[in-house]
C-alpha cells in the first residue's frame, strides 16, 4: 500500500468505526498496544530511515511527521515531531488533538507493535482488536 492509500484507508475506517468514540479511547488504545497501562512512559520510535513510512498528523493546522511517541498519562502523549527541517517535542492531551489525528497515531502504533496480528489484518481490525482487548 502506498502512503495515499494508507491515509485514505485510515480516514475511511475512522468514519466507519471510530467517528463516534472519544479521543481518549485512542490514547487508552495506544497505552494497551505499548503494554503501558500504568503509564510508565514507554516509548515507540518509528523508522526514520524511510521518511515516507513515518506517521503524519496535523496539529494546529500544520502537518508533522511523528518520529517517536510516549504515553505519559491517561490523557497525554509526548511526541517528537519533524516538519520542514524543524524537530520539536510536544506534549498533547486528548483534548488538544483532533480525533482523526489521534486515530492515525493509534493505527501507526497498531502497525508498529508486536501484538498478535493475523495474516492480512488491517486498520479496520483495530475495532475488533479493541472489542476483544477492552472488554
Amino acid at each position: 500500500m502506498n502512503k495515499k492509500t494508507d491515509i485514505k484507508t485510515i480516514q475511511e475506517n475512522f468514519h466507519s468505526y471510530w467517528d463516534d468514540r472519544d479521543t481518549g479511547e485512542c490514547f487508552l488504545g495506544i497505552a494497551f498496544l505499548l503494554h503501558d497501562e500504568e503509564y510508565t512512559g514507554k516509548e515507540l520510535s518509528f523508522d526514520t530511515s524511510n521518511p515516507d513510512k513515518l506517521p503524519t498528523i496535523s496539529l494546529n493546522n500544520e502537518y508533522w511527521q511523528v518520529e517517536r511517541l510516549k504515553i505519559t498519562g491517561e490523557h497525554e502523549l509526548e511526541l517528537n515531531l519533524i516538519g520542514n527541517g524543524i524537530t520539536k517535542k510536544v506534549c498533547i492531551s486528548d483534548e488538544e488533538i483532533e480525533k482523526l489525528e489521534a486515530y492515525k497515531l493509534l493505527c501507526a502504533v497498531f502497525d508498529n507493535t508486536e501484538h498478535e496480528k493475523s495474516e492480512g489484518e488491517d486498520y479496520e481490525d483495530v475495532e475488533d482488536f479493541y472489542g476483544w482487548e477492552l472488554s
